[in-house]
């Protein structure tokens, strides 16, 4: 079990017993900065567990079959980073940058690290930053592949798509390095290439693929059986696809 998992659970905890008991024997202004005492407090606590959590030893473990390892690439999604505006918003953080730091102890660094939507719960630029400052900050590997999924395009039909379209490739640039022209993209690792989808509407918890993508993703299926044939194609999308996974909707 995590240690910084546990003390974060222990201080809300003790944050809502606290409050409810303050709001139970005491009231008014006296209440309000009460409760801002102990907000601070508890964030210190809940900083203190995170930084004894991260320099805590992590036990590395082995690959199987290093000798014929061709490539091995790590594959998580929903890390839902927020803002750090309230005092529990940044555990997700913690919890992302706690498995840098087991990645980075592995006895054979894996190439590549690809996270499959939901990067960010509501897809503002106080969320890109809050991540950006986790992939500064800790050992990440050599490529990050990056897949918006609906809460990086604010998880609603409203509003407008290219503000949200144009900050995933802003900061998947300024995180990896990389530039990309869409939020769909393909890039090569080892000779196995690695293809992100992407909606490209404001759909909700749903998806829309243009013809345009849908053409272009033949066309790169096509090239990555040509140029690499035998080899498998990795493809990221957040959202379960008709047809796959015994998922049936639109």
């Amino acid at each position: 079990m995590f240690v910084d998992r546990v003390i974060v659970k222990l201080a809300n905890k003790l944050f809502l017993k606290i409050s409810k008991h303050a709001k139970k024997n005491l009231g008014g202004k006296f209440m309000n900065s009460f409760s801002s005492l102990i907000s601070k407090l508890i964030a210190l606590i809940v900083t203190f567990g995170v930084l004894i959590s991260f320099y805590t030893p992590v036990e590395p473990y082995n690959v199987k079959d290093e000798e014929n390892l061709l490539m091995s690439f790590v594959s998580i999604s929903d890390t839902h980073i927020q803002s750090w505006t309230s005092l529990f918003e940044y555990k997700q953080a913690v919890y992302l940058a706690r498995g840098l730091k087991e990645l980075n102890a592995a006895a054979v660094k894996p190439d590549a690290l690809a996270i499959s939507g939901d990067i960010t719960h509501h897809g503002d630029d106080a969320e890109y930053r809050a991540l950006h400052a986790v992939f500064d900050f800790y050992p990440t590997p050599e490529n990050l592949i990056l897949a918006p999924g609906n809460h990086d395009f604010g998880n609603t039909s409203e509003g407008d798509y290219n503000e949200y379209r144009e900050r995933f490739i802003d900061y998947y640039k300024k995180i990896t390095g990389r530039t990309i022209e869409n939020p769909y993209y393909a890039t090569v690792i080892k000779g196995y290439y690695f293809i992100v989808i992407a909606s490209e509407a404001m759909a909700g918890t749903l998806q829309y693929f243009t013809q345009t993508q849908l053409d272009w993703l033949d066309e790169i299926l096509t090239e990555a059986e040509t140029v690499s044939p035998g080899k498998p194609i990795f493809v990221f999308n957040h959202n379960p696809l008709k047809g796959t996974n015994n998922v049936d909707i639109k």
